[in-house]
């Protein structure tokens, strides 16, 4: 279900703990900020029509 290539999802930490911890961010191998992912799918039906209720 995830497309190939996918990064795993991260989240960036208080600039406080790579300072502490003596990390870099963002790890290697990972670009940051992550490219978001848009759908170019359409959407699909929400169900049936339904007439008003008056």
């Amino acid at each position: 279900m995830i497309p190939e290539g996918t990064q795993q999802p991260l989240v960036e930490p208080p600039a406080s703990f790579p300072q502490k911890t003596g990390q870099s961010w963002p790890p290697q191998g990972i670009d940051w900020p992550v490219s978001q992912i848009i759908s170019r799918e359409p959407l699909g039906t929400t169900g049936p029509g339904l007439p008003p209720v008056t």
